[in-house]
């Protein structure tokens, strides 16, 4: 009798773990893009635990800089809160809500607009992001990250084993903002990011070779220079 009350209680117990909601770890990520004497340009990503992933969401413009809001917490019953990453500046600012419901965490774009009549914010009803996640418990907010504009260290280019860092990420951010081109900036250099870079070399009269040399990354650094000095 003692075994099966035991036998009872220890399924009981593992079926509790195995369906239980876990906790989303999560963390405001910004990678400078620009850096002049007139303000910074970021891209803002959210790193989550759920999938172990970056989601980029956007570019931060110039004069903005990202302060992060310390409380954050999620209902799984579909109760949103919101956690605010704000971007002042003169007459108003930028920031985002984060919306948990059904498994899913939502990526909203708000504004603000600073005046003595009204001071509440607006949000973008598409958002920037859909991230699925799971069941969710509760959700903690590491520190914000922020990364400088990294110098070049490496040749980049299509490896047997992946190719991730903060220069791709760089990289990415340089040939979509800069160049126009239409690729994702998740920080892996792959076949997309590679035909991307031969396009920019072939606009510039390179060789198409499709990898990142000290020239090359000197042309970028080049044209957020060119950027800068225009805006």
């Amino acid at each position: 009798m003692n075994r099966r009350i035991f036998l009872a209680l220890f399924l009981l117990f593992f079926s509790g773990a195995l369906f239980a909601s876990e906790s989303l770890v999560f963390q405001w990520r910004f990678r400078k893009l620009i850096q002049d004497d007139l303000g910074d340009t970021y891209e803002v990503f959210l790193y989550e635990s759920a999938n172990d992933e970056e989601h980029h969401l956007l570019s931060l413009p110039k004069y903005l800089v990202p302060m992060v809001s310390d409380s954050t917490s999620y209902s799984k019953e579909g109760e949103s809160s919101i956690s605010d990453v704000y971007s002042w500046y003169a007459g108003g600012g930028i920031g985002f809500a984060l919306f948990y419901t059904d498994g899913k965490l939502e990526v909203h774009k708000v504004y603000f607009e600073e005046s003595e009549e009204d001071n509440s914010p607006f949000m973008e009803k598409k958002p920037l992001a859909v991230i699925h996640v799971g069941n969710v418990d509760r959700a903690i907010q590491k520190q914000a990250e922020y990364v400088d504009i990294p110098e070049f260290s490496r040749k980049l280019k299509i490896e047997k084993r992946h190719v991730y860092g903060d220069d791709v990420f760089y990289l990415q951010s340089m040939l979509v903002n800069f160049f126009g081109q239409k690729i994702d900036i998740d920080g892996y250099f792959g076949k997309q990011t590679e035909a991307a870079v031969k396009k920019v070399q072939r606009k510039l009269g390179l060789p198409q070779t499709g990898v990142v040399t000290k020239e090359f990354w000197q042309l970028l650094e080049d044209a957020s220079s060119d950027y800068s000095a225009e805006y």
